[in-house]
């Protein structure tokens, strides 16, 4: 739950950068960053969701 936390504050925080650059080579590094901090948080959401099945069934 905390590395879930941990993604989604770095996921703001690279928004934030993606917001405040003006440089376009900048915004596209920045965009990057951002796609695959968005893959990682889906994944760890989606293992926390197989986590909570898994307990219930």
């Amino acid at each position: 739950m905390s590395q879930i936390h941990a993604k989604d504050r770095e996921l703001v925080k690279i928004q934030s950068a993606l917001e405040l650059e003006k440089q376009l080579n900048r915004k596209v590094d920045i965009n990057s960053s951002l796609r695959q901090v968005k893959v990682e948080l889906d994944n760890l959401n989606e293992l926390k969701l197989k986590i909570l099945v898994s307990d219930v069934g």
